[in-house]
């Protein structure tokens, strides 16, 4: 198992909690909100809009919560994921703060 610094260990329990409280406020799939109308299965993921890997955070207001069937299908389909809003490029992010 990896070792994890403080450093690490901090930004996990950061995210843990604000996982916590984003799922007291969403507690179900938000996916229908978004315009997927397919049934929910699976637990419940909280996706990241940004992608962390491309910028994107731990920010309250980037993620929302999805059943694993959704999550799944936003990963496979990222087009149409981001033509309806649940992914949001990074590039995307940072016009919009410049405009």
């Amino acid at each position: 198992m990896k070792r994890v610094g403080a450093r690490g260990a901090r930004r996990r329990v950061e995210w843990e909690t604000a996982k916590a409280a984003h799922f007291a406020e969403h507690p179900t799939c938000q996916a229908s909100e978004y315009g997927l109308e397919t049934e929910c299965y699976g637990v419940r993921d909280c996706h990241h809009r940004t992608n962390r890997g491309m910028g994107g955070g731990h920010d309250y207001g980037d993620y929302i919560t999805l059943c694993r069937t959704h999550h799944d299908w936003v990963g496979a389909h990222p087009n149409e994921a981001k033509a309806m809003g649940l992914l949001i490029s990074f590039w995307k992010v940072d016009q919009d703060e410049t405009t």
